[in-house]
């Protein structure tokens, strides 16, 4: 009878414990949920004030109210901006392997670029890369460039994950790699910049090594917008190139570089 009494107070405090920490953690997600609402319906108005309140150095903050408002903007146009549809519809959270924000049209709010897998992972499509613009006048961002079926790699093994970077300039780079599978490792990287209403590559940088061959290395370094670039120790010049990235092959920038598969 003791025994049976023990059991029932123990899964008594069991059960309890676990609705004290469903309790937490429902009203932690109301709390966020009350604070994201807010934010999204008072974006542009979100008073200046804040800012030299919150700031401990509230002459400096006083300075640069007008930047730190830029930037919760910008922020807030991610948080509250993606469109459901964008999200929900062409693809689930879970799909997306890489992601970079930045101001990508230099107007002053983030832009974003994701890498996402394809729906069926056993077959035989790459990821897509998706890039979007912030739509000032409605505070949501807009898909800008859709590239499905273009960028190599996966998650499965280490060394092989696609990777995206936001640079200061504005741009953003493209990287993907083999440095866990066979003899040729190696790494490509697409500076990819916003010029004329459409990306393009400016940049193309690529090494490799072979792990049985200590000579069997190559690398390059392309400024794909002058023509100009750094191979195997030597510098080159060759062709200045206005290369859309809907239209980019890899075989250019190793074309350019001199390196042959």
């Amino acid at each position: 009878m003791r025994t049976e009494t023990l059991a029932t107070n123990i899964v008594m405090e069991a059960n309890a414990a676990r609705s004290r920490r469903k309790s937490v953690i429902i009203g932690s997600l109301s709390v966020y949920v009350s604070i994201l609402f807010f934010s999204c319906s008072h974006v542009n108005r979100f008073p200046q004030a804040v800012w030299t309140a919150a700031s401990p150095r509230r002459k400096l903050a006083a300075k640069r109210g007008k930047k730190h408002m830029k930037r919760l903007a910008s922020v807030l146009v991610i948080a509250c901006g993606l469109p459901l549809t964008a999200a929900a519809a062409d693809f689930p959270a879970e799909r997306i392997v890489a992601a970079a924000s930045g101001d990508w049209n230099r107007d002053g709010l983030a832009d974003l670029a994701l890498i996402v897998r394809p729906a069926d992972v056993e077959g035989d499509e790459d990821n897509g890369l998706y890039v979007y613009l912030a739509n000032p006048d409605e505070s949501r961002l807009e898909l800008k460039l859709a590239l499905p079926n273009t960028v190599w790699g996966g998650l499965t093994l280490y060394g092989q994950e696609p990777s995206l970077a936001a640079l200061a300039n504005g741009s953003f780079t493209l990287t993907t790699r083999n440095e866990s599978v066979g003899r040729d490792r190696w790494r490509q990287t697409l500076t990819i910049a916003y010029r004329n209403n459409d990306f393009i590559v400016a940049g193309y940088t690529y090494a490799s090594y072979d792990t049985l061959d200590p000579n069997g290395g190559r690398d390059c370094d392309l400024n794909v917008l002058t023509g100009k670039g750094k191979s195997a120790g030597k510098t080159f010049a060759g062709a200045p190139l206005f290369a859309e990235l809907k239209s980019w092959d890899d075989a250019t920038g190793r074309k350019a570089c001199g390196i042959e598969d």
